[in-house]
């Protein structure tokens, strides 16, 4: 499976990143007076989970040799139950799916992440998260004309986010000629795609060298490629940092 686009799913601002969703949510929906005590408690009772979750992983990469292999599917089995539990109490939760999902594709379980997000779509399709995630599984099982849609979607929900830009930047570097041999895409969306793609993830992340590079390799991708900004860009690249 390729899995050249995905991006690991943790950082050092991984909670972080899990309190901004959750902050989403309560934006998201328009609460009824009568639930937010219930609504107020669920997302507490999710929060403890992830924070449960994030403990075990970040213990698990500083020392992965402290843990004993019954110990670990033991602690993983615990985090796995509560997001099930979770998941029964609040079935309309569609966080609850997206974070459970998460965690099942850090440990290696993708089929099982992959339901979770296609339940999570069905709640809400308007997740850029929840698109990125299910082109990811797609795209690393070469089924890369449904793929396509997701990482377009994700991008157009969430312009503003670096890896979605990349990410179809990068997807395109690797299934774009098939696309267009296959007709899904005509070169000229091919090469608008992906140079705007990279560009832009670039602009966001600036200091991220993958993008950089990721963008300047991608003219020689291009049908028609720009060598005039192509120079410009290796220029930028290889110019002092």
């Amino acid at each position: 499976q390729k899995k050249i686009w995905q991006k690991p799913l943790r950082s050092v601002a991984w909670l972080l990143g899990i309190l901004g969703v959750l902050c989403t949510l309560e934006g998201q929906v328009d609460r009824h007076p009568v639930t937010d005590t219930k609504t107020t408690l669920a997302e507490e009772q999710l929060l403890s989970i992830v924070k449960k979750h994030e403990a075990l992983l970040g213990q698990y990469e500083e020392n992965p040799a402290k843990f004993e292999k019954r110990e670990l599917s033991t602690r993983v089995e615990s985090v796995i139950n509560a997001y099930k539990a979770f998941n029964n109490d609040n079935p309309d939760d569609v966080f609850g799916y997206v974070l459970h999902g998460k965690f099942l594709r850090e440990i290696g379980r993708y089929e099982e992440a992959h339901k979770l997000f296609l339940r999570a779509n069905k709640l809400d399709s308007n997740i850029a998260i929840v698109k990125q995630q299910i082109g990811n599984y797609l795209a690393e099982d070469a089924r890369y004309k449904e793929a396509y849609p997701y990482f377009v979607t994700a991008v157009k929900l969430d312009p503003q986010k670096a890896v979605y830009q990349w990410q179809l930047g990068r997807f395109l570097i690797y299934y774009g000629k098939q696309l267009v041999a296959e007709k899904v895409i005509n070169p000229k969306e091919h090469d608008q795609r992906l140079g705007i793609s990279l560009a832009e993830a670039v602009r966001l992340a600036p200091d991220n060298r993958t993008y950089k590079n990721n963008y300047a390799e991608s003219f020689y991708d291009l049908y028609k490629p720009n060598w005039n900004k192509a120079l410009q860009v290796w220029t930028s690249l290889l110019g002092p940092e």
